[in-house]
């Protein structure tokens, strides 16, 4: 089958949706930004542990930069699946226009890349990261299909809490995915 390769610089991490032996590491972390970082990954790696192994995703990375302004901490998601689906320009907008989208994405091609690719970007309230105060997190969500084959697409979808480096984050999305290409090896590659 063919993957996307996708390189990720520093000091992004892989995920693997079934080995749990670096959460208790990834907790402790954000507990000593504040306790509510805490709480919030621990409830988010096990929500998302779950969906990944119920949904099938290929792979998933996660990037953290402390700050000493937890409001300033940059944060990230990146999920990797496949479909066997018609890659059509209509195919590929119901494909990133799906799901839990709060306001209606913006779409656009994404110029230069070396395989058809459509982003879609907005932001979303998180309803499964209601924390103990009740509040929901704006998470802000950048959504790429990309055409592998004729009947193939691979979604590469990255998300944010860290609102203040939006605009940031969309140029390094948009760098990472001009820089994927599609084979038959590893997807970190």
């Amino acid at each position: 089958m063919m993957e996307l390769r996708i390189s990720l610089p520093e000091p992004w991490v892989w995920f693997d949706a079934h080995d749990i032996s670096a959460d208790a590491e990834m907790i402790a972390a954000m507990a000593q930004v504040s306790l509510e970082s805490g709480e919030a990954t621990a409830t988010y790696l096990t929500w998302l542990r779950g969906l990944l192994q119920k949904t099938g995703i290929a792979a998933m990375a996660a990037l953290a930069i402390p700050d000493e302004d937890p409001t300033l901490m940059a944060l990230a998601w990146c999920l990797i699946a496949y479909g066997k689906t018609p890659t059509s320009p209509t195919d590929l907008t119901q494909i990133v226009k799906a799901g839990d989208w709060t306001d209606e994405p913006e779409l656009a091609w994404l110029a230069g890349a070396p395989q058809p690719t459509l982003r879609a970007t907005a932001f979303r309230l998180a309803d499964e990261l209601v924390l103990t105060n009740g509040d929901r997190p704006i998470m802000w969500r950048a959504r790429y299909a990309v055409t592998m084959a004729p009947e193939l697409a691979a979604v590469v979808e990255f998300e944010t809490p860290t609102l203040a480096y939006v605009e940031e984050f969309q140029e390094v999305f948009d760098t990472i995915m001009l820089g994927t290409s599609s084979g038959k090896s590893q997807i970190r590659g």
